[in-house]
């Protein structure tokens, strides 16, 4: 599944149907249903209102939004494209802590981030990262290690590493696949994302391996 967030008279979350070509309005915030995509209830658990928006319309960007934006233990920042998880539950008591993620985004800095596309689609490990990223028994390990360092919490995004993906996920990860004509003056306007290293720098409480907004809200949307 997609999911993009609105502003503007009637703001709020919404899944994405490619079938009809429109937005699907979705009540409450994303750490009210969350924790139940992450355990995999699908789109059965987003509270739908019936209405609905026209896929042509502008996404807002979600990263101003985001509640704390850390990195894996043990890594410099990648380079970009950064892949991210968006974390729908706690990790306390599983066993493989990407099973207690909600989604994934795609953080590259020009187009901004404005779709999540949700775990469901690649089961209990990421997709695609690049080889220095580790493998999934190392990214398992270091995310266990942010959460006992940080206690990750819902609407938390974990940056995970350089994304290698293929055209077809690049283009879910950053809402191409929905491109009209008028999406494109969409990705050049004002909503873009900011650079990293407006992001903050390293956080004291763990040295060298987080970095954290600080600025931003608690928690996504508002």
């Amino acid at each position: 599944m997609q999911l993009v967030r609105f502003d503007g008279e009637q703001p709020g979350w919404a899944l994405v149907d490619e079938d009809q070509g429109v937005f699907r309005h979705v009540a409450g915030e994303l750490t009210a249903w969350a924790p139940r995509i992450a355990g995999g209830e699908g789109a059965s658990a987003l509270p739908r209102t019936g209405r609905v928006r026209s896929a042509s319309e502008p996404l807002l960007n979600l990263r101003p939004l985001l509640s704390r934006v850390l990195q894996l233990p043990g890594a410099r920042p990648p380079a970009v494209p950064r892949l991210a998880a968006v974390v729908g539950a706690s990790l306390d008591g599983r066993r493989n802590p990407f099973r207690s993620i909600f989604g994934y985004v795609l953080l590259d800095g020009e187009r901004g981030c404005r779709i999540v596309v949700t775990r469901d689609e690649f089961g209990d490990q990421p997709p695609g990262l690049s080889a220095p990223s580790g493998d999934a028994e190392s990214l398992v390990e270091r995310l266990q290690a942010l959460d006992g360092a940080f206690g990750l919490r819902p609407a938390d995004v974990v940056v995970l590493g350089r994304a290698e993906v293929d055209d077809h996920l690049t283009a879910r990860l950053t809402a191409a696949n929905l491109s009209a004509s008028d999406r494109r003056e969409t990705r050049r306007n004002p909503w873009a994302a900011p650079r990293s290293e407006e992001l903050g720098g390293p956080s004291p409480s763990y040295p060298g391996h987080a970095l954290v907004n600080r600025s931003a809200p608690p928690t996504i949307g508002a």
